[in-house]
């Protein structure tokens, strides 16, 4: 016994248009995540970030407690403390004040090879040359006089050394002002630089966000008007179905290769009399009908494809049957099947 085709419903756990707004709106968040970061890591290293505030706090901290080698302000102060001092602290003041020279020395050396503007590095220039003066006149003239205890020698030697340290600390004053200059001009224009970047930054990843979410949108428009169209199908192909299973006439369909896709309740009922050796109806479909016809008009009008509709008689299985086969077209006419 044939039974009504039923179409069984499961009720989904997410509907296509819930899910697409999920998507798009994960596909949304990402990108708000990824700009938030972006901007977090850009306002944390960049100049006057938190990471740079506390790399030149850690440098300024260091400056502050210890003398700088580029300046011979230590060197001055030995020479300063020698005076009075026993032999064996004038020993190490004169150990420490040929280290002060070496590390005046490196520091020169180094700075010489950097990448800094011409003006400071010519200031810087001219404050080593009076360094390297202040550091020749003590150790011709002050050290030698200190060591003998000759007191007149050592106090004249001195007073030059010291119009050397102030015509150096002058140099040294002029070399940290330009640098100070250089340094807010380069922090300006580096701030101005990241702040252009991430505004650009900004944009471009509001236009992807956008466009992003227009293409979500769109498709999901066409995705459902696509699903609408397919569910109304399938909606107008059950109910063509369901009225041919009530028809009293045995009708069959068959694709655009004529192959068997479908027959009604009375094909069904009346194939599994007449090809009962062959397996009744359903060994029928999925295959030629012309294949279970014998030679003659009625095999020929199922061999070929169809050009207009025919009323055939014909002998099927020792049945005289009355066959009316007609041609099935899309809205183009291209051919798409028989019933």
């Amino acid at each position: 016994m044939q039974t009504q085709p039923t179409v069984s419903q499961a009720k989904p756990v997410m509907n296509l248009k819930t899910l697409l707004i999920v998507l798009l709106a994960v596909t949304g968040a990402s990108f708000i995540v990824l700009a938030a970061a972006n901007l977090y890591s850009t306002r944390h290293y960049q100049v006057h970030g938190m990471a740079y505030t506390d790399i030149v706090q850690g440098k300024d901290l260091i400056a502050d407690i210890l003398p700088p080698p580029g300046f011979v302000v230590e060197a001055y102060l030995n020479a300063l403390q020698m005076q009075g001092a026993s032999t064996t602290q004038r020993a190490e003041l004169v150990r420490r004040f040929s280290e002060t020279r070496k590390e005046f020395q490196d520091r020169h050396d180094l700075w010489k090879k950097s990448s800094i503007d011409a003006d400071t590095k010519a200031k810087m220039a001219a404050a080593y040359s009076s360094g390297i003066d202040f550091y020749d006149k003590a150790e011709s003239a002050y050290l030698p006089a200190i060591e003998s205890g000759n007191a007149e020698k050592a106090a004249s030697a001195l007073a030059d050394m010291k119009k050397l340290f102030n015509i150096h600390r002058a140099h040294v004053v002029k070399s940290v002002d330009l640098a100070n200059v250089a340094n807010t001009t380069l922090e300006n224009t580096t701030s101005t630089g990241i702040s252009r970047i991430n505004t650009l930054q900004t944009v471009l990843i509001v236009l992807a966000l956008l466009i992003v979410l227009s293409i979500g949108a769109w498709l999901m428009r066409v995705t459902l008007r696509s699903m609408d169209n397919i569910a109304k199908v399938a909606g107008e192909n059950l109910r063509i179905r369901i009225a041919l299973d009530n028809v009293s006439s045995a009708v069959t369909v068959s694709d655009e290769n004529n192959v068997l896709i479908y027959m009604n309740r009375a094909g069904q009922t009346l194939f599994d009399r007449l090809a009962a050796k062959h397996g009744g109806s359903k060994s029928l479909i999925g295959n030629k009908l012309s294949g279970f016809l014998e030679e003659g008009e009625l095999k020929s009008a199922f061999t070929a494809n169809l050009t207009e509709t025919h009323v055939l008689e014909g002998v099927i299985s020792g049945r005289k049957m009355l066959v009316e086969p007609r041609p099935v077209r899309d809205d183009n006419g291209v051919y798409v099947g028989r019933v």
